[in-house]
């Protein structure tokens, strides 16, 4: 951090290795301001009308949708947080190490690891 510039920041959370409270900041304070950004602020910025009109048939948001749909999110966001917080123990266990060798893997077994990981991250996304 010094290095960087931050050490007069002081109550900036480090980018990793806080453990799940900074990486749950950190990604409610991204999704949340996008959100207010996308709902308050284009709207007012690029003169936007509802998509529910009176002419239409959809029906106009609750005033409660946001809150509730905000609400919903925390669980998605937990997740992801933890997701971080394992991804960043097995970095500092020196357990995930990138491939550093030359060229495309060619064994079976390499082949196959990349396979099942894709696959894997497939299914879990």
């Amino acid at each position: 951090r010094a290095a960087m510039g931050w050490e007069g920041l002081g109550w900036v959370p480090p980018l990793r290795g806080g453990g799940f409270p900074v990486a749950m900041l950190q990604l409610c304070s991204v999704y949340y301001c996008g959100a207010l950004a996308i709902d308050r602020l284009f709207p007012l910025c690029l003169n936007a009308t509802p998509v529910a009109s009176p002419k239409s048939k959809r029906k106009a948001p609750r005033e409660d949708q946001a809150v509730r749909e905000a609400l919903l999110s925390l669980g998605p966001l937990a997740v992801k947080a933890a997701v971080f917080c394992t991804v960043d123990l097995i970095h500092e266990m020196r357990l995930g190490l990138l491939y550093d060798g030359g060229g495309f893997p060619t064994s079976l077994p390499q082949l196959a690891g990349i396979a099942a990981t894709v696959l894997a991250l497939d299914a879990l996304h």
